[in-house]
């Protein structure tokens, strides 16, 4: 199957992508908003989101990151050759996934459930390793998950990998709800059990789909007589491993994150979460899709040898990311604090652990750019089978971030905000190591379009902060100096009042500028969601 890919087949696949992420982006927001107001910052939640954290490890390594970026240009390679190649790829690959998944999950929960009920342990190390036993099955189906996406995506199919969360993120909601009034360790142990039948529903989503596309190309009894491990996965061994030893970096990175901050206080692993899920909100809406969308076009262009296609492909995927998040970036600056208010500042949730959250999230929100570009970089060296490079850049920047993180913690005695700016940083030096590597004159011909979205983004950004300051006395400047005594709206009519008055200002200025600055990949990223939003109808 001939497939032609440009610069609008990749924008309109991200579209795809976006429709679905967004609405498993509100549901997560949504299941968060209910973890916040019925449990708030206390001990209990910080140990699931730990044990959370850790079995996500897992799941990163194993599914969504090293597999799904291994498989797509192996299998747009086999089935390059015949569509039913591609086809047994798959059968193979899931077959031998799910065996693998198996025999891990069984030999780290053999491990795990003498560890606690035998050794002597804290409090806290014992809950988390109870939740972490309860949450660890699930890594079978996320998994599975990651490769039936990863198929979809190469069916150019972007809808239903972004949508498929929907079914998670309401299976945990509920079970927030329903186990709001019970004592939080308990509430915590039902929460991980919900997880696992969540991250199931999650993976059955995408079956009929998966199935159309297998069964259209072998029968069932070729799909119940795979060849596990086969020559074909043998190939794919060590690119996944370096992906692998990549993901995992990152992963651990995060993981370490919130080890670290338990050291700070009992309720550091909190602050840093929610923060972070409001900086992956526009990562997960744009740079995801965008990355998502890319792969596969980036994948068939250096398997024809078009590399003048494959250096469009990537220039397009990094301006149109760079004019959705650098205003991105200014906006969680001038609107953090009340859209943090917004979103957590009603039940259990503190105005003193509003405050803390804004400032993690002011400090996640200056490595926005950098892990974004992170997102599309990489894909650009897998496409070329290249994943010695993506990993190398990952471990050094797990060096910095760990190396930060002991400076701030242990030497400097800072508080959470330390461990996101050293995050922060860490992704920098990662960013700084794919582009220098590339070596393509990809930026060189972005500059102008880098220089008009950032004007426009600035300026965006100081008319809405002197709105917000003479409007709201807006206590953003206090609190960036470290003054936490100023008092923040708790009714929500206030709270959305002010959000979404500050956000149309924002967003006003931003295009009047980037109008008359002739910021073309903003104003191009407008009429292209205007347009398709009119095609729908």
């Amino acid at each position: 199957m001939e497939t032609t890919d440009s610069n609008e087949s990749v924008a309109k696949s991200a579209l795809h992508f976006l429709t679905g992420t967004f609405m498993s982006r509100i549901t997560g927001l949504i299941r968060d908003l209910s973890m916040a107001f019925c449990f708030g910052v206390t001990p209990a939640v910080a140990t699931f989101l730990i044990a959370f954290r850790l079995s996500n490890l897992l799941r990163r390594v194993f599914g969504e990151g090293a597999l799904l970026n291994g498989f797509i240009p192996f299998f747009e390679a086999k089935r390059r050759e015949r569509e039913e190649n591609g086809a047994l790829f798959f059968r193979d690959l899931f077959w031998s996934l799910g065996f693998i998944l198996l025999l891990t999950v069984t030999s780290v929960e053999a491990l795990l459930i003498p560890l606690y009920s035998l050794a002597p342990l804290s409090a806290a190390v014992s809950d988390t390793l109870l939740l972490l036993i309860i949450q660890l099955p699930g890594l079978l189906f996320i998994c599975l998950f990651g490769l039936s996406m990863a198929l979809l995506q190469c069916e150019k199919n972007y809808f239903i990998p972004g949508v498929a969360p929907v079914a998670f993120n309401v299976i945990a909601t509920a079970a927030v709800w329903y186990l709001k009034d019970v004592v939080p360790i308990t509430a915590m142990m039902g929460l991980s059990i919900a997880y696992v039948c969540a991250f199931v529903f999650q993976w059955l989503v995408t079956i009929p789909t998966v199935s159309r596309y297998v069964f259209a190309h072998i029968s069932f009894k070729q799909w119940i007589a795979p060849k596990l491990f086969g020559k074909d996965l043998k190939l794919m061994i060590t690119p996944v491993l370096f992906g692998i030893v990549g993901v995992a970096a990152v992963q651990i990175n995060s993981a370490l994150d919130i080890l670290m901050a338990r050291f700070i206080s009992a309720s550091g692993p909190t602050l840093l979460s929610y923060a972070h899920r409001v900086q992956q909100l526009p990562i997960a809406l744009f740079a995801i899709a965008i990355s998502s969308a890319l792969l596969p076009p980036l994948s068939r262009a250096i398997k024809k040898d078009k590399f003048d296609e494959y250096r469009s492909l990537l220039r397009y995927g990094l301006t149109r990311t760079y004019a959705l998040l650098f205003p991105g970036t200014i906006a969680i600056f001038v609107l953090g604090l009340s859209s943090v208010n917004l979103l957590y500042g009603r039940g259990q949730y503190s105005v003193e652990a509003i405050y803390a959250t804004t400032r993690c999230l002011w400090a996640y929100g200056l490595g926005l750019i950098p892990i974004a570009f992170i997102l599309l970089l990489a894909p650009a060296y897998y496409a070329r089978r290249d994943y010695r490079t993506p990993m190398i850049a990952s471990l050094i920047a797990m060096g910095v971030n760990i190396t930060l993180n002991l400076l701030m913690i242990f030497v400097f005695k800072f508080s959470p905000i330390a461990i996101a700016l050293s995050t922060s940083a860490s992704s920098y030096v990662n960013m700084l190591f794919l582009m220098r590597r590339l070596q393509i004159d990809i930026l060189y011909k972005m500059k102008s379009s880098f220089i008009c979205v950032g004007i426009s983004s600035i300026c965006a950004g100081v008319v809405t902060a002197a709105a917000a300051y003479f409007l709201y006395a807006d206590s953003s400047f206090a609190l960036l100096l470290g003054d936490i005594s100023a008092p923040l709206a708790r009714d929500f009519t206030a709270q959305i009042t002010k959000f979404t008055s500050l956000t149309f200002i924002f967003g006003a200025v931003f295009f009047f500028f980037a109008y008359l600055f002739k910021a073309k990949d903003a104003l191009s990223l407008v009429s292209g969601i205007i347009s398709k939003a009119s095609t729908d109808k």
